[in-house]
């Protein structure tokens, strides 16, 4: 959270198992709020029916930090 109370979350999502960049994607940040909305449309390729049963999703919340770490708030792990 920022200083002045508000936060810059923004998610990222990775389909587990698997290390390749093309498994991770991230949202826009929305910035000072603590009630983001992300209206958007993120989209794995390359990914068959077989692969997604043996797939969990992972919802990770950050909070975006220009002047040092980003924060790890919260995370879900969605089997498919």
């Amino acid at each position: 959270m920022d200083f002045n109370g508000l936060a810059d979350p923004y998610v990222k999502l990775h389909l587990l198992p698997g290390a390749c960049k093309a498994n991770k994607l991230k949202t826009k940040t929305q910035r000072n709020t603590l009630n983001p909305v992300w209206n958007e449309n993120l989209t794995y390729s390359g990914i068959t029916d077989d692969d997604i049963t043996h797939k969990v999703l992972r919802i990770a919340v950050c909070d975006e930090d220009k002047l040092s770490h980003n924060e790890f708030i919260g995370e879900i792990r969605v089997p498919l």
